[in-house]
């Protein structure tokens, strides 16, 4: 691999930044005009033209630009079609009109902060990530118009995720009855080195020289 001058990897870095920018604006201001549509003209086609636009490109979020659309206008993201369907939006109180406060809301909040990107992490915890799984799926089986296929596979799962958690907690519970007597030895140690120490106090001291006049 030929390395490159670094002088060159900084102004392409610079182009980058400069690059990056540019689309987040852009996005921003298209996720504007999608949510006064929305609004003005019940119109769905501007938000979903930027969704397939902004899929493209794996660099960008598009679950923050998602949830800043649905809570800015009158948009619902469909999960199934991968589409934005119309949706009366009542708290944002705007109807075929946008109120002032709600287009300085509108101006004021970023499309790219509207939801907190995932948290970098080298370390998983199985136990927990499998703990999400099978909340989710549970919550999609309760969902009486979901179609649910193969749903033992679920409950296998499940009852041997149960299982182990359950040896888990009663391994826990058997180290901590070793530690539990193993402090009630120190303790019962440390009473008899005091109760030792307090006789050893009581006990009368005789004096060399009374010891050879009484003998």
């Amino acid at each position: 691999m030929k390395l490159i001058d670094k002088k060159e990897i900084e102004l392409s870095l610079k182009k980058l930044v400069s690059a990056i920018k540019l689309t987040t604006e852009r996005v921003q201001t298209i996720a504007v005009q999608a949510i006064a549509y929305s609004i003005t003209k019940g119109d769905v086609d501007v938000a979903n033209k930027l969704f397939e636009a902004v899929s493209t490109n794996k660099a960008l979020r598009k679950d923050s630009l998602v949830k800043y659309l649905e809570v800015m206008g009158h948009l619902a993201f469909d999960t199934k079609d991968k589409k934005f369907k119309w949706l009366h939006n009542a708290k944002i109180n705007c109807d075929r009109v946008i109120t002032p406060e709600h287009e300085a809301t509108i101006m004021a909040m970023r499309w790219d902060d509207a939801k907190k990107p995932p948290e970098i992490t080298s370390e998983w915890d199985m136990e927990a990530q499998f703990r999400q799984f099978i909340g989710r799926m549970q919550k999609v089986t309760l969902d009486p118009h979901a179609k649910i296929a193969n749903s033992d596979v679920l409950q296998v799962l499940s009852r041997e995720f149960n299982r182990l958690s359950a040896e888990k907690t009663l391994k826990s519970m058997v180290v901590d009855e070793k530690v539990i007597e193993q402090g009630k030895k120190v303790e019962k140690a440390i009473k008899a080195r005091n109760k030792a120490a307090k006789v050893e106090a009581a006990l009368p001291v005789i004096e060399p020289g009374l010891a050879v006049v009484n003998g």
